[in-house]
């Protein structure tokens, strides 16, 4: 069973579901993640504006704490390029904030 947060309905990904998805899924409001998937993984999903956001306010590392306190697995998925945003950050802050998550992830 996959279950897909209802904020992302905007996504377009609901959509995709719909239309090939041979696994069940449901939608819903989830506590920490955008999918889970059989209870056992989760995957937050962000655009390279809302990674970037989501770093200077602090809910990035929420995020991943709550993730990995209650799934086995996880993952954060940014869908672009994150070192081409409005948001300026400094190069190496973005490198180490990546390193930071694969390490505490893996």
């Amino acid at each position: 069973m996959i279950s897909i947060d209802y904020r992302e309905e905007k996504s377009g990904i609901i959509d995709l579901f719909k239309n090939q998805c041979q696994k069940s899924f449901e939608i819903r409001n989830l506590y920490c993640a955008d999918y889970v998937i059989d209870n056992k993984i989760a995957i937050e999903r962000k655009t390279p504006d809302d990674f970037c956001v989501s770093i200077i306010d602090g809910r990035l590392f929420k995020q991943t704490i709550r993730m990995k306190s209650n799934f086995e697995y996880n993952a954060i998925i940014v869908e672009g390029n994150p070192f081409k945003t409005k948001h300026n950050f400094n190069r190496n802050v973005l490198e180490n904030v990546l390193i930071e998550l694969s390490v505490f992830i893996g």
